[in-house]
């Protein structure tokens, strides 16, 4: 059974204004029910979304959103020092890597699931994963 990883970009431009990502990403949101297939998330995309809308100073639509997609996903994987560790090694090894997108490989990796949705280029060019754009 193929196993996904969804980056934050994903439900964010699902939740967002119109836009070339906007409907393609509310679809993947729908499939997610799709017994083909297993959906994660981990709770850096939570964290992430907290950061992202509460810095626009949108801190009730970053809580209201935060629980929304909590109660969407029941793969929520947690992060840990392994994933840390691992993130570490990553960011050596990669120059162009940052640290958030180095955390989200390490955690995939670690719990064997190498396909990510993202609409960020940067997932495409880590050998240890296998990005999909969402357009596709």
């Amino acid at each position: 059974m193929e196993r996904y990883f969804l980056d934050t970009n994903i439900l964010m431009y699902a939740a967002g204004k119109d836009s070339l990502y906007k409907v393609p990403c509310s679809e993947i949101l729908r499939k997610t029910d799709d017994l083909s297939s297993i959906y994660f998330i981990n709770t850096e995309t939570i964290q992430e979304i907290l950061y992202r809308y509460t810095f626009l100073n949108l801190r009730d639509f970053a809580c209201t959103f935060a629980l929304d997609v909590i109660n969407l996903f029941e793969n929520i994987l947690l992060i840990d020092v392994e994933d840390v560790s691992l993130s570490v090694s990553l960011l050596k090894k990669y120059n162009f890597l940052m640290s958030r997108d180095a955390l989200i490989a390490a955690n995939m990796i670690n719990n064997n699931i190498r396909n990510i949705i993202s609409a960020d280029k940067v997932f495409g060019m880590i050998e240890e994963v296998r990005k999909i754009d969402p357009l596709e």
